[in-house]
């Protein structure tokens, strides 16, 4: 009778699921399918405003730290929460680690950021973390640099360059000045997501950033931005358009002056999601970022996507 009863469930089970897919299968968006829950975070949040509202997000989440940190100074009886936790698992889940950062005079001390999740530093190579930036409201790292010539001074540009489904916007750039273990917030919070920061192997005021801009939105807040003072002032060199922010920025090794810069046309709220466009290009500089010129001898034309640079 088992035998029976399991052989009409996997004929029922084969028929129903045929049906399923002659049906349905050339109707299904599976990017749609995977990218519903996430928009319960922000768009559903933001409608029918097409542009997420940052600011307050930044503003409630900050007000949230100051109350617990109140409260737990207040607070006489701390004995419920005063056991330690341990891990159990699962172990095979991550986030995406947008950046890794090794110090410049020994390799085992690391700074790793990740798309939500903040930085975490490592002294022995990899083997052990602890998180360095909590104490932030933006958790969302596009980029940490060392400045080569003091690795006490390190750099980290907040939002999410890979800009998914979900676009995690920046609050600009962190400064620490003791290795990555506190920070301190530098400059440019209204340029949206910091994609790169480099600074330059002998003149350590001299910083250029990559900002992608605030992809909820157009505006002119993205492209290329220098600094000489370390971060005090700056000044926009290379602006493209008003949907294309700045997706890559590279130093050429052997000469800092040189550098070259990428595009990328990349819009998402609740109305649109823009992917490519006329404004992908690359760009090089050969006075340090303060000046560019659009390359294109054998390079693709058109409507293109997100350009990666690398320099050998």
């Amino acid at each position: 009778m088992r035998q029976t009863l399991q052989i009409i469930s996997l004929a029922l089970a084969i028929v129903l699921g045929s049906g399923c897919v002659a049906t349905h299968q050339t109707n299904r968006d599976r990017i749609a399918e995977k990218s519903a829950p996430y928009e319960m975070f922000a768009f559903q949040r933001s409608y029918p405003d097409t542009v997420f509202d940052w600011r307050g997000w930044r503003k409630m989440l900050q007000s949230v730290k100051t109350q617990a940190a109140a409260q737990a100074r207040i607070s006489t009886d701390c004995t419920s929460n005063s056991a330690l936790w341990t891990e159990q698992g699962p172990g095979n889940v991550a986030g995406r680690c947008n950046t890794i950062a090794v110090h410049p005079n020994d390799e085992n001390t690391l700074l790793a950021g990740f798309s939500t999740g903040g930085i975490f530093k490592s002294t022995d190579g990899g083997v052990n973390w602890h998180p360095v930036f909590d104490e932030q409201v933006d958790l969302s790292i596009g980029d940490i640099t060392y400045d080569p010539s003091n690795p006490d001074i390190v750099y980290a540009g907040t939002g999410d360059p890979n800009v998914p489904s979900i676009a995690y916007n920046g609050n600009g750039i962190y400064k620490s000045s003791d290795g990555g273990e506190t920070w301190n917030y530098l400059a440019l919070a209204d340029k949206g997501i910091i994609s790169k920061i480099t600074v330059h192997p002998t003149n350590p005021m001299h910083l250029v950033v990559a900002s992608m801009g605030n992809p909820y939105i157009r505006d002119a807040e993205r492209g290329i931005f220098v600094s000489k003072d370390g971060g005090t002032t700056w000044v926009k060199t290379l602006y493209v358009s008003n949907q294309a922010g700045a997706s890559d920025l590279v130093m050429a090794p052997s000469s800092p002056n040189i550098m070259y810069a990428s595009f990328w046309d990349r819009i998402r709220n609740n109305q649109e999601s823009i992917l490519s466009g006329p404004s992908a290009k690359v760009f090089k500089s050969d006075d340090g970022g303060i000046s560019w010129i659009q390359l294109s001898n054998g390079l693709p034309t058109g409507r293109l996507g997100r350009t990666g640079l690398a320099v050998s």
